[in-house]
């Protein structure tokens, strides 16, 4: 059996005054096929993380889309720092079992200029804890509206111009999902995972 932790999940605002839309299949369930508006988590916005340990358990939280980077980072900001998780203290981390079995994170993005054609193609991965996730340009993404609700523009690769785009990073590399557990479970300051744009 596996266990399932929600650390600091927090549930999209703009769903409390007009109702909860339905959400589509790539905003709600990870790429292992969890669906983590279970646990709290919002069917758009902010930053959602997955972790799966060895031993089969799940640690899911969220950053709230008001906590994060709004605006366009200068050129001096390489990497920019989108956001801070804090909670994954000892006992979360010592939950996994010793180590990942896998990592996802959730990203909805507005006018990211990530997608196919866009100016920024492939210019920018997405770093944690300074682990190199993978490239904001190769990431499936689907348009959906404020809600999680499907938007016009369907499903693409990457993050696009003038869209809310919202997609999964999947890390399943287990060299890097083991630095990326040695990371976290290491911090001193406040147990923050820091979650960067390398442009």
């Amino acid at each position: 059996m596996t266990k399932t932790f929600a650390v600091a999940a927090v549930a999209a605002a703009l769903a409390a005054s007009t109702g909860v839309a339905s959400a589509t299949p790539l905003t709600s369930i990870s790429p292992t096929g969890f669906d983590v508006t279970t646990v709290g988590a919002s069917t758009v916005g902010g930053i959602v993380v997955q972790l799966v340990g060895t031993n089969g358990t799940r640690v899911i939280s969220q950053l709230a889309a008001s906590t994060l980077f709004v605006g366009f980072p200068a050129a001096a900001d390489n990497p920019l720092l989108i956001g801070q998780q804090a909670g994954f203290d000892a006992a979360i981390m010592g939950a996994l079992g010793g180590g990942l079995a896998s990592a996802a994170f959730r990203f909805s993005l507005y006018d990211g200029d990530f997608g196919i054609g866009d100016f920024d193609q492939g210019d920018a991965s997405l770093l944690v804890n300074g682990i190199n996730i993978g490239n904001w340009s190769a990431v499936t993404t689907e348009n959906t509206d404020g809600l999680g609700a499907a938007g016009a523009a369907g499903v693409s690769t990457g993050f696009r111009n003038d869209l809310l785009d919202t997609g999964w990073f999947a890390l399943n590399d287990a060299v890097k999902l083991t630095a990326l557990f040695r990371a976290v479970s290491s911090l001193k300051r406040d147990a923050s995972d820091e979650i960067c744009s390398q442009c």
